[in-house]
């Protein structure tokens, strides 16, 4: 099924790029894009994220609606506070 296809009826279910990138290289910013243009719903970026930047990448090259991350906080690399910091200096709205 097509990404246009999942997004199709209205529902306002989120559409999920969940990919299988476990190298922390940050989401598949391409990918993220060309969902996000295609559905009429919110897309979330899921998978590969190592770094603070790469949050904000997703939101801001990606256009992804959300952006979620596990193994980073699970692995104490980054903490959600750095993380809400960071994108809040790149001028997204994150409640602290």
């Amino acid at each position: 099924m097509g990404a246009a296809h999942a997004g199709g009826g209205g529902r306002g279910n989120p559409a999920h790029q969940h990919g299988s990138r476990r190298d922390s290289a940050g989401f598949d910013i391409e990918l993220t894009r060309s969902v996000s243009e295609a559905v009429g719903v919110p897309v979330i970026a899921s998978g590969g994220v190592g770094t603070v930047e790469h949050f904000a990448e997703g939101i801001l090259a990606g256009g992804a609606s959300a952006v979620l991350a596990a193994s980073v906080f699970h692995f104490g690399d980054l903490t959600v506070r750095q993380v809400k910091e960071h994108m809040r200096s790149r001028g997204i709205v994150v409640r602290l």
